[in-house]
């Protein structure tokens, strides 16, 4: 796949500007791994200037088709309110959502929540 050559530097140097060209345009295909990657651009400002509104719509376009990750981040991001407002209900609906697809991280953390080891105890019936 040509975005992790540029990325990695597999075969060529590394490319920040290739590797996001290329991840842009997989992620306005539809692509949702994609969407993620150009999410973590924004968000950690990878070869570009940081913008979390930005993140914050790529991470949900990725969530939204199932990327577990994506689903946790976004959980991470209202937890925080990491560019969009603090909203505690919204955190464990993200979160569940990705422990319910399989993210390792997010069942962990899903059990804290829910033992009250977090910072708030919110259960989803």
């Amino acid at each position: 796949m040509t975005l992790l050559k540029y990325f990695f530097g597999e075969g060529v140097e590394i490319d920040k500007d290739s590797s996001f060209y290329w991840y842009k345009k997989s992620a306005e295909q539809g692509l949702a791994k994609a969407q993620y990657m150009i999410a973590l651009s924004y968000n950690y400002g990878d070869g570009i200037d940081i913008d979390l509104g930005k993140s914050f719509y790529w991470f949900k376009k990725s969530a939204n088709q199932g990327g577990a990750n994506a689903q946790f981040t976004l959980g991470v991001m209202y937890l925080n309110g990491n560019g969009v407002p603090m909203n505690k209900k919204t955190t464990a609906y993200w979160i569940k959502k990705s422990y319910e697809n399989g993210y390792e991280f997010a069942k962990k953390y899903w059990k804290k929540m829910n033992y009250g080891s977090i910072d708030f105890c919110f259960f989803i019936v």
